[in-house]
This record gives C-alpha cells, structure tokens and sequence, in this order.
C-alpha cells in the first residue's frame, strides 16, 4: 500500500505540474504575443515619425530595442536597429550612429544565418549606405535585399527598399530608374491610409519628372499631392510641397504663381519653426525665392529674402547644390550692388564648393575604378590606372597653372585699369584747372570791358554835364547877376551829382542782390515821377530766394527805365504809370514791364529825342540791352506797354 499510495501521490505531483507548466507556458505566450503587438505598433510610430519628428521615433525605437532584447526578438532587432540607422543617417545626419547599428543589424542576421534576417542585414547596409552617399555600395545591397526576400513578400519593407533606390537613382540623376522604382511606392501607400506618405512619394515622383523637363507629368504629381495635403491639412508638409510647386512655376518661367507659393511655404514654414523648430522647406524655399528675384531684376527683395534666410539656415544642412546655388545668389546679388568684398567671398565659397564636388566625383569615380581593378586583378589595368592617375595629376598641375595665370592677367588687367582710371581721373581735373582758368580769364577780360563800359559812360554823361557848367560860368563872367546861369549850373551839378551816384551804385556789389535793386528801381521812379505829378503804380514779385544781378546789368535796366520815365514825361502826357518788375526761373531771368495811360509817341520822335541828364533813346536802349543778351519790345494798348528780359546768367 505504501508503494502504491507513493506511486500514486508521485503521478498526481506530476500531473499537477504538467498542468502549471501548461498554464505557465501559456501565459508566457500571451506575454510574448501582447509584447510582439507592442513592438509591431512602436514599430509602425516610429516609421510615421522618422522625417516629421525624428527625436520621437528615436524615443520609440529605444522602447522597442528593450522589448525586443527583454524577449530575444531578433527580427523585430534588427528591424529596431535598421530604421534607426536610417533616422540616425538619413535625417539628423550623425553617420556614426549610423554605422554603429548597420553594423549591429549585419552581424546580428550573420550569426543567425537565417535567410529572413540576412535579407534584413542587407537592407540596414543598403539604408546606411544611403544617409552616407555611398551609392553603388547602396545599390548592390538593397537589390541583394530584393532579391533575398523571403515569400510572401513584405509589402512595407519591399516599399522601403524601393523607396530607397528610388532616392538613390534621384541622387545619381537616373531619374527614369527613379520613377520605375518609386512607381510600387506609389501604389502601395495609395492602397493605404497613410496621406503623409502618399504625399510625401508623389512630391518625390514630380521632382524626378521635373528633372527630366516632363512638366504636364510634374504637375499631375504636385497638385495631386496638394489635393491630398488640403484634405488631410497638414501644416508640416506644406512648406515642403509648396517649395516644390513654386520649384515647377520657377522652371516653367510663371514668375506670379513661383512668387506665390514660395511665400506661402515660407511664411508657413515659419510658423512650424517657432511651434517645433522645423525648418523643413524654408531653407530651398528662400534659395528659390532668391533666384527669381534675380532673375526678374529686383535685387532688392532678393537682398531682403538673403538677409532672412541667413537668420535661420545653416549652411551644414544644406546639399552641395543648394548651397552652391546660395553663394552663387549671394555673389549675383552682390555683384548687382558693387559690393566687391562680399561678391568675392560668396564666389570663393561657390568656388570651394564645386572644387568639393568635382574632388568628390573624381574620387568616387577613382575608387569605382579601383574596385573594378581588384575584381579583374590584372597588373596591367593597375599600371594603367596609375598612369591615369599621373595623368589626372599632370591635368590638375596644368589646371592649376592656368587658373595661376588667369589670376595674374585679371591682376594685371585690374591694375591697368585702375591705373588708367586714375590718369582719367587727372585728365578730368587737369580739364577742371582749365576750365577754371578760362572762367578767370573770361572774367578778368570782362572786368576790363566794365572799367572801359564806365570810363566812356563818364566821358558822355559827365562831359556833357561839364559842358553845362562850363556854359553857366561863361554866362555868370558875362552877367554875374544872371538867374539863367546860376540855374544851369545848379541843374548841371544836380545831374553831376547824380550821375556819379548811379555809377558807384551800379559798382556797389552790395547792391547785386534784386531786393535791393528793385528797391533802388522804386525810389528813383516815385522820385521822378512826383515832379510831374504823375501817379506810380509799383508791382512786385516775393521771391524765395535772392538773386544776384551784376552791376553792369543793373545799370543797363536802370537806364532803360529812366530814359522810359523820361519818355512818359516828355511826350505820353500820361497820368499813371505801372511799372512790374519779376524774376522767372529756370533760366533765371530778369522781366520788367512798364506802362503808361498816355497818348503814346512816334519811334522815331523818341529814338532822336535826347534828354538834358543822359537820355539814350529807344532804339540805343534796344541796341543796349541786346548786347547782353536781353530783349525789348514794346506795343500801344491805350497807352504804351513796354517788356524788357534780361538773363541773369
């Protein structure tokens, strides 16, 4: 009995753990399936956020990492380690990370030596391969990833692989193998509910069609991805879409709607840059934006966009084309507005930028070179790549020496013109010198013809007034008691003294400004017109500025009016007279214009009558005044109206 009871209590000890193991086996399968769901969903996330928000999916990738460890998921690890390659290479740029968990994903599917993983191996190569521009390299890995693929196929990751070739046949400009590779892409994230994808693949597919100058295609593409973006209204993407579609209106020469857009992605784009610090879209907005503006001529706005964009950009997360096409930009725009220091920095820049690529391409091209010599292993295509190579140096020494040479000649052009510039420049002051000095001489010979104007004027006037008081002094000799003399020889030393005024007025350059001209003018013409009790009617002109009237004019204008005043009193037996004196600009010149309400008079009676103080006549006056330049002309209008220009210059 004892056995039996031992035996049986042994078989229920047993049974009753067959039935916990059971149980524990289950619920360790429901935690690996719940895990497996966790993984997948964090999986998924991380995918969604890789462009748009980096530092997020990066954050989900690490709580995926640990559920895959804590687990032994190796599949779902290397999947962990090749997307954040990808996020790590492609977008935040830092390619140690990115080798460091290449290189996790490769030697993880080796040591498994499972198919499946060795596909996936392949494929975190490919993805690191591509974040670091080594494009053969990425191509032969993620064809090997297509090929290796295990049935049924994977519809995400056959998308990403083709997606990825799809942006390495862009990069190396086979855009028709980029539109044949990203034509799966397409359809499948079309099948799906991801808009941000599908818009994010048909702004893709219409740069490759742009590329190749098949604009209709382009343009299908963007306004299709528009569409979508408009329904699913997310700001993220709009500056990057709107960047492309003012990129299509720029190539297809529609300045208004490349304008447009571009302002639209910038002005939205900086609004996603104060939320989240996303830049995506700006940066090539503003290059673009800067491009039309130099194209349509308005450097201004050009120079505005270049000020804004330096604000936010950094040049380190820019390509080599776009940054060549900025320096390019900002070397036109400086060269529009002479500023030689700046143009020729951003020229040196553009300059070190295409010396890079051009490096970069010969490089590569040597390394593809090499490649294929070690496949082939023959000495001979060895020596002959080494006499490429001397070739290649011997060119860039060549190069070099010319590039040494055009910068000697440019230097020696600039110095010759520089130096010419300058004899020009004291040529022109040599011409100033003399124009200078014939402006003196001009003026020192019209000095002598004044003095040589007033002597013979003092030889005519005050001789004839001498003449009278020579002719009173006889008359007193005669006749010491004689009223007729002691009146002549009054009038005559009135008329002396008179005219000595008017000469040292007339050589007073005190007197040269109009206000104190027109002064002089209205106290003579009251004076000599109260005496015959002839009423003066005075009109003037309030002028802003003061002009200068020579002596020799003031003279010739006050020995105009005079001889017209005397005319008034001798013959018009007029009782008003209106004298309006004026100065128009722009050439300044000197009007006056005096009338009378008198019964007018014959010319020729007034050209031959000559009065007692001086009188000149009026054809003398008009011979006068012509020989300065001026005019008179006079006509009968209920009385005589006479105008008198005179040039002040």
């Amino acid at each position: 009995m004892r056995i039996r009871f031992s035996l049986g209590s042994l078989a229920f000890l047993l049974l009753l753990s067959i039935v916990s193991c059971t149980r524990k086996t289950e619920s360790l399968r429901e935690f690996r399936y719940s895990d497996s769901l966790e993984v997948a969903t964090l999986k998924e996330k991380a995918l969604s956020f890789q462009y748009t928000q980096p530092d997020s999916s990066i954050i989900l990738l690490k709580k995926m990492g640990e559920l895959c460890h804590r687990n032994k998921n190796n599949d779902g690890l290397i999947d962990n380690y090749r997307i954040s390659c990808s996020v790590y290479g492609i977008v935040l740029r830092e390619p140690k990370l990115s080798k460091l968990y290449a290189d996790s994903a490769w030697n993880l599917s080796q040591q498994e030596g499972n198919e499946h993983l060795i596909y996936k191996g392949h494929f975190a190569l490919g993805s690191y391969y591509t974040a670091n521009e080594d494009y053969p390299n990425a191509i032969h890995h993620l064809l090997l990833a297509l090929q290796l693929q295990p049935k049924p196929v994977d519809s995400n990751n056959y998308v990403f692989i083709c997606s990825h070739l799809a942006a390495i046949y862009t990069a190396q400009e086979s855009y028709r193998s980029a539109i044949r590779y990203y034509q799966p892409v397409i359809d499948y994230v079309g099948s799906g509910k991801d808009t941000a994808k599908m818009i994010l693949v048909h702004i893709n597919q219409a740069i490759n069609f742009a590329k190749l100058k098949e604009f209709p295609n382009c343009k299908q593409h963007l306004f299709y991805a528009k569409m979508l973006l408009d329904y699913h209204n997310d700001s993220s993407l709009r500056p990057f879409l709107y960047c492309n579609i003012g990129s299509y209106y720029f190539d297809v020469q529609n300045a208004d709607s490349c304008l447009f857009y571009l302002k639209k992605a910038i002005a939205i784009g900086n609004i996603n840059r104060k939320k989240n610090n996303n830049t995506d879209g700006i940066e090539n907005s503003y290059l673009v934006l800067i491009r039309q503006y130099i194209k349509l001529g308005d450097y201004s706005l050009a120079g505005r966009a270049i000020t804004e964009l330096d604000q936010i950009m950094d040049t380190n997360r820019l390509n080599m084309q776009d940054r060549l096409d900025y320096y390019e930009s900002v070397y036109r725009y400086n060269k529009y507005n002479k500023n030689t220091h700046s143009a020729l920095q951003a020229l040196e820049k553009s300059n070190e930028i295409k010396k890079i690529v051009s490096d970069s391409v010969v490089k590569k091209t040597m390394l593809n070179h090499e490649k294929e010599l070690k496949k082939i292993g023959g000495e001979k295509l060895i020596l002959e790549k080494n006499h490429k190579l001397k070739r290649q140096e011997l060119y860039i020494v060549i190069i070099s020496i010319c590039a040494l040479l055009f910068l000697f000649s440019s230097l020696a052009i600039y110095l010759y013109w520089k130096k010419k510039k300058l004899l020009e420049q004291v040529k022109w002051k040599f011409k100033e010198q003399q124009l200078v000095l014939e402006q003196e001489k001009s003026l020192l010979q019209l000095q002598i013809d004044e003095r040589n104007r007033i002597a013979h004027e003092m030889h005519d006037d005050l001789g004839s007034t001498t003449t009278s008081m020579n002719i009173g002094l006889e008359l007193l000799n005669v006749d010491p008691t004689s009223q007729e003399a002691l009146s002549i020889i009054n009038k005559a030393i009135g008329a002396f003294n008179n005219q000595i005024n008017e000469i040292i007025w007339s050589q007073n350059v005190q007197n040269n400004h109009f206000s104190t001209f027109k002064d002089y003018i209205h106290r003579f013409a009251y004076n000599f017109l109260k005496e015959s009790k002839i009423q003066l009617e005075w009109q003037e002109q309030d002028v802003a500025f003061d002009f200068i009237i020579l002596g020799h004019i003031r003279r010739r204008i006050y020995l105009s009016i005079k001889e017209l005043l005397n005319n008034v009193v001798k013959h018009a037996h007029a009782s008003k007279v209106i004298i309006n004196i004026k100065i128009e600009q722009k050439p300044d010149t000197l009007i006056v214009h005096v009338i009378d309400n008198g019964i007018g008079f014959k010319l020729k009676q007034a050209d031959t009558t000559k009065t007692n103080q001086g009188g000149i006549g009026i054809i003398s006056m008009k011979r006068e005044i012509e020989k300065l330049q001026g005019t008179i002309s006079w006509m009968e209008d209920n009385g005589i109206h006479v105008f008198i220009t005179m040039p002040l210059r």
